[in-house]
């Protein structure tokens, strides 16, 4: 009795996985089929044929096929490499900085546009 339960409850798994499976692919059967009236029955036949297919295999196989198309490869972790600065000062004494670039001011930017235009119309003022 044990076995004939345990065979009912392996069943009952594997109905349940191969109907949740294709319930999509009848799903989608169902709506090209719908939505293409013009589509031939024998089409549709095969189609509804590839439906059943799915669902007895699904039954049947007793477990999921593994294609091996790529091999795994071991990933390994990305570590970001950050520029190490001194902890401490040198023994020279403290590191001149240069000074930093000004900064570009706007009204600088548009006499520098001005000079390097050379098309016609350059006299003309240029909108704020």
């Amino acid at each position: 009795m044990d076995t004939l339960l345990e065979l009912m409850q392996a069943g009952l798994g594997r109905l349940a996985w191969a109907t949740l499976q294709s319930l999509p692919l009848g799903a989608l059967v169902w709506a090209l089929c719908r939505w293409l009236p013009r589509l031939g029955a024998n089409a549709r036949c095969w189609l509804w044929w590839l439906v059943s297919l799915q669902l007895v295999l699904g039954l049947c196989w007793p477990s999921p096929l593994k294609l091996a198309l790529l091999p795994a490869t071991d990933a390994a972790p990305v570590v970001a490499l950050a520029p190490q600065l001194p902890m401490s000062m040198p023994a020279d004494g403290p590191v001149e900085v240069a000074a930093p670039m000004p900064a570009a001011t706007p009204i600088a930017l548009a006499r520098g546009q001005r000079k390097a235009r050379k098309t016609p119309g350059a006299n003309m003022p240029m909108a704020a």
